[in-house]
């Protein structure tokens, strides 16, 4: 068991980092590069803008992703789409550092673009539910919230490794910068990929599913089954991410653009400031992990509201001062608020579904948001060209937390806890009465002997 969580653990966080450096660099690049590679024809704001709906265009993609490699985690085994997931991440951000610019092809490029972030987008949907999975079906129950936020420590190591990536290549000289250096970051995660790749493949299936699988088989069609029973607490998985997910995208992408450009900041300034916000969450991620092992990981996502909503109105007064030490200081109090849900989602998540099709509901739940988040920045843009002020952007944010705040406290009401025993006694009662649509467990083991020979 220890060496087999061991090796999940290693495997979890270096693929994870992986996928997370490609799909954050897409955003760097939107936010300082994109307008003028792929969008050089219409007004510099007006390009700024497109790129960002390039960066959403992504998140649109990932649902459709957790419906594919829910499917395949949930019939086929967790192994296999975490493998999976992360060639299709790779492949296409490896294609968008090949991409020719708008200057050489027209419009062409910009089509060329948003079809590769799609691809891109698929693989992600499929990225965190295999990692989490990993890691809680492999932990002893005690140690379930703790072990889950080793594939979220990817995230902030993502962030660190694609900022410092971009702030290299904004020391080259500006006709450079445009013409090749930021095609750099993503060619060299073809590296990444292969070392990720490898690693993943030499993981062990989880033992909650080997479990699951042992006592009653798997479902045929997990994602429709996921969507029939379980709905309701997808949406709510959904709803309760707005908060989180906006504020990063907000602090990553809009803020990014905000300072280089209305500030007329510099740009190596505010990405070594989102650097110190990466380190602040990596630090502080493991340190919610351990107040998991005396409080329940929903508290952390009421004290994160609390504090975000205390604190938005400070956060963009210090991005306003335009200094470096007043930027880095929002970032490093910023940060660790929106990852103290980030840190509680694994388990919080995970107990809202059964094993049979928990990597279906949590995916679907978990990317489901990205349709609203995912437009954030694009939409933030735009209420802020409206107003001119950034108090807009401020009370947009302070409104995600509410909503974040309403769907947690409806994940407590007795209908919702009690789903996943309705589900496995319904499940129980379809298969003993042949109702339900199940894999038997002998093809299950021919289809597993038969991958592991491949």
């Amino acid at each position: 068991m220890k060496s087999t969580l061991t090796k999940a653990s290693v495997g979890a966080f270096l693929g994870s980092t992986i996928e997370w450096y490609d799909f954050f660099i897409y955003g760097t690049a939107s936010a300082l590069i994109f307008n003028r590679v792929f969008f050089e024809q219409v007004d510099p704001a007006l390009g700024t803008l497109l790129s960002m709906l390039t960066f959403a265009v992504g998140f649109l993609a990932r649902p459709l992703g957790a419906v594919i490699f829910g499917h395949i985690g949930d019939r086929y085994g967790r192994k296999r789409a975490f493998t999976s997931s992360l060639l299709v991440m790779g492949i296409a951000t490896v294609a968008i550092g090949l991409l020719p610019s708008s200057h050489q092809i027209g419009g062409f490029a910009a089509v060329l673009l948003v079809t590769v972030r799609i691809v891109q987008g698929i693989g992600v949907g499929g990225e965190w539910g295999g990692a989490v999975l990993v890691m809680t079906e492999n932990a002893p129950p005690k140690w379930r919230a703790f072990f889950g936020v080793v594939p979220q420590l990817g995230s902030p190591m993502g962030t660190i490794l694609s900022n410092g990536a971009f702030i290299l290549v904004a020391l080259l000289p500006e006709d450079d910068m445009y013409a090749w250096g930021w095609r750099v970051p993503f060619l060299v995660s073809a590296v990444l990929i292969v070392l990720g790749y490898v690693i993943r493949r030499t993981m062990d299936e989880t033992e909650g599913y080997k479990e699951a699988v042992a006592e009653h088989g798997i479902a045929k069609h997990p994602v429709k089954e996921a969507v029939a029973s379980a709905w309701g607490r997808i949406l709510l998985v959904a709803g309760s991410r707005v908060f989180e997910l906006t504020g990063f995208t907000v602090a990553t992408v809009f803020v990014v653009s905000y300072v280089s450009g209305t500030l007329q900041g510099d740009k190596g300034q505010v990405m070594t400031a989102v650097i110190w916000g990466g380190v602040a969450e990596l630090i502080t991620l493991p340190v919610f992990a351990v107040l998991m092992l005396k409080i329940r990981p929903k508290s952390l996502i009421y004290w994160a509201v609390a504090l975000g909503i205390a604190y938005v109105i400070p956060f963009f007064l210090l991005i306003n001062i335009n200094e470096a030490w007043s930027i880095i200081l929002a970032m490093l109090l910023w940060f660790p608020i929106i990852s103290m849900p980030f840190a509680a989602y694994p388990t919080l998540f995970g107990d809202l579904f059964d094993s049979r099709i928990r990597y279906s509901g949590i995916s679907l739940g978990f990317n489901l948001v990205g349709i609203f988040s995912g437009f954030a920045p694009a939409m933030v843009t735009g209420l802020f060209l409206a107003t001119g002020s950034w108090l807009s952007v401020a009370i947009f944010l302070g409104g995600t937390a509410v909503v974040t705040l309403v769907c947690v406290l409806a994940m407590q009401t007795p209908m919702i806890r009690s789903g996943v025993e309705r589900d496995r006694a319904r499940i129980a009662a379809r298969i003993v009465t042949g109702s339900i649509e199940t894999v038997p467990v002998p093809e299950r083991e021919r289809e597993l002997t038969g991958e592991e020979r491949a």
